[in-house]
């Protein structure tokens, strides 16, 4: 380490502060401000600065070696060209919906910009003699499937009780004739013809009885036929066929929303006469939108159902930041024509919306530009937007590097480069420059070429150098 004595010091000190002011006039004195800024700095020859600076630290002063810069890395990474297009917002889906039937509109129950349901009633016709008809038709259809339910379940255990006691009863009362009838006969020619008539007759009598008790209790055995439940099925069949003939037409003069969305027009009043076909509300449906653009020919063809890409909507600002907000969207619709005056696809992107209630953030018609990718993925330098020096022939960016003639003193060192895809606030460049180097991005625009500087690394939401 050198020493120095306060004579030797100050005496240096007087000399260094000489020659500053001699290269880069007054502004460098300690708390005063300067009064040509950096006009003094241009004025100055990087020779004589280095000269300076050299014979300053000859005699053990450390003195500024340029001026206050801040800078960054250039860094390689991996970048895919993007296109920005305009478009607009569309609805995913509408339908204008109209009346089945002719009729008088005697309800209207949602309202425009209310939202509805799919299969939600919109608007009703009158439905006076209609309705009755359903009614009648209901009794009929409750009719015929009580019968039917009737000769599914089958017999009763009582009913097949009570046709037995029949039966017992009529064979028990057979038995007693018969044995009338051979009493009659025993008594040979005492009994007279008629009283052996009557006998016989009731015995024939009470055969037939036993005859029909045993048929019904058969019959009730295999109750019911499956002739007679298949016409009573087929019956309720009709009935059912009948209410629902009436109920589509009572239907027909109601008019339900298609699907979820919002009615953005009404197209008809309460009281208002319409015939069939007429129409009586439009429904969009929002919760997922189209953003339409017109891709040129050759960049269409680089697209993909699928693709992913940025959309701003300018009318939608976020409030944290005053800025537009974006939302992503993929390529849902390619279609396979191009228009053959303007040389462009109809790309349809499907973007999310968000809806509260009555809210719709995301309106069709509204201006929309929209981000893609256009290339494939490849490596390359970039570097802030800030750094970028303009106004030349080419543009152009200051290197930090060391000074040619003394390697401790940095100077701006200019390099013309090509540019590039944007990406964000980063830019990229091409030119004889690589990965690592330090580039002044703050501070730039008061730099000439080979002029000293003071870099410092930039830090996040750090200002531009004042001196």
């Amino acid at each position: 380490m050198i020493r120095f004595n306060t004579r030797s010091v100050l005496v240096g000190a007087g000399m260094a502060a000489v020659g500053l002011l001699t290269v880069y006039g007054p502004h460098w004195l300690p708390g005063r401000a300067s009064a040509s800024g950096p006009a003094a700095e241009r004025a100055a020859a990087p020779g004589a600065a280095a000269a300076s600076g050299a014979g300053a630290q000859e005699k053990g002063v450390a003195v500024p070696t340029g001026a206050r810069v801040l800078t960054e890395r250039l860094t390689e990474q991996t970048i895919i060209e993007r296109q920005q297009i305009v478009g607009t917002v569309l609805p995913l889906r509408k339908s204008v919906v109209g009346s089945a039937v002719g009729g008088r509109v005697e309800e209207y129950d949602i309202n425009e910009g209310e939202p509805v349901q799919a299969k939600q009633r919109i608007a009703r016709l009158r439905t006076g003699i209609i309705a009755a008809e359903v009614r009648a038709a209901e009794a009929e259809l409750r009719a015929r499937q009580a019968e039917l339910k009737e000769y599914e379940n089958g017999v009763l255990p009582e009913e097949l009780e009570q046709a037995q006691a029949r039966l017992d009863t009529a064979r028990a009362v057979l038995e007693l004739r018969q044995a009338n009838l051979a009493r009659t006969r025993a008594l040979g020619d005492t009994a007279t013809p008629a009283e052996l008539e009557e006998a016989l007759s009731l015995v024939e009598q009470g055969m037939g009885e036993l005859q029909q008790a045993q048929a019904a209790l058969k019959l009730l055995r295999r109750w019911p036929r499956e002739e007679k439940l298949a016409a009573t099925r087929a019956l309720a069949e009709k009935a059912q066929a009948e209410l629902e003939r009436l109920t589509e037409m009572q239907d027909r003069h109601s008019v339900f929303a298609p699907f979820d969305g919002f009615v953005v027009e009404e197209l008809t009043e309460v009281g208002q006469w319409v015939q069939s076909g007429d129409p009586i509300a439009e429904i969009w449906y929002l919760k997922e939108v189209y953003v339409e653009i017109p891709v040129v020919e050759q960049v269409a063809a680089r697209l993909r159902v699928g693709t992913e890409g940025t959309v701003e909507i300018p009318a939608i600002v976020d409030e944290s930041t005053g800025k537009p907000r974006t939302f992503s969207g993929q390529v849902a619709i390619l279609p396979p024509k191009t228009d053959a005056r303007a040389r462009t696809v109809p790309v349809k992107l499907i973007v999310s919306n968000e809806i509260e209630g009555k809210h719709v953030l995301i309106k069709p018609g509204m201006f929309a530009r929209v981000e893609l990718p256009v290339g494939a993925p490849r490596r390359g330098l970039l570097v802030r937007k800030d750094a970028i020096v303009l106004g030349g022939v080419k543009p152009l960016i200051y290197v930090v590097a060391a000074s040619p003639s003394d390697e401790l003193v940095k100077v701006a060192l200019p390099r013309t480069v090509e540019l590039g895809i944007e990406v964000g606030d980063q830019v990229e460049v091409r030119g004889e420059i690589e990965a690592g180097m330090e580039v002044i991005v703050r501070g730039n625009e008061r730099v000439r070429p080979l002029q000293p500087v003071s870099p410092e690394p930039l830090q996040e939401g750090a200002a531009s150098p004042t001196r």
